[in-house]
């Protein structure tokens, strides 16, 4: 199989999405003696809905960052309370400077621009992205013992 794909550089298997859904992965793969009533959890639809529009903020200022000026980049930001909660707070306010100063280069990507500290910077924003803690939903579902 090896020698095969490096003459041909075709592989026997290809990449493939899937899905299932879990209660169907845990009948066929939960061994017996954890099988029976089980407590799954799900993140609430609020906190999807949050998770799912800050990540459109963002892609929609990165699409769009040489068409919006700053203040639209950041009146966008701005409307939503989670995003905007940083930019109250020191590191917040270090990144909007830096942000600031980005747009004013007119360089499009964010690795050529050079600046003090940028990925220090780019780094305390990720980590208050990632800080935010979902509202969980627990259901029991039970799960069958063959």
């Amino acid at each position: 199989m090896i020698e095969k794909f490096l003459k041909t550089g075709i592989p026997k298997y290809f990449v493939s999405d899937g899905f299932i859904k879990t209660e169907d992965f845990l009948k066929e793969h939960l061994p017996e003696s954890k099988k029976g009533f089980v407590k799954l959890k799900e993140i609430s639809p609020e906190s999807k809905s949050l998770k799912e529009e800050v990540d459109m903020i963002i892609k929609t200022v990165k699409d769009n960052w040489m068409k919006l000026s700053f203040d639209e980049i950041f009146s966008l930001i701005e409307s939503n309370s989670f995003l905007s909660n940083f930019y109250k707070t020191e590191d917040g306010e270090k990144h909007k400077n830096m942000l600031r100063e980005f747009k004013k280069s007119g360089l499009e990507n964010m690795e050529d621009f050079l600046y003090d500290y940028r990925d220090d910077i780019n780094d305390k924003f990720n980590e208050y992205l990632n800080s935010y803690k979902y509202d969980y939903l627990e259901k029991e579902v039970f799960i069958g013992v063959k």
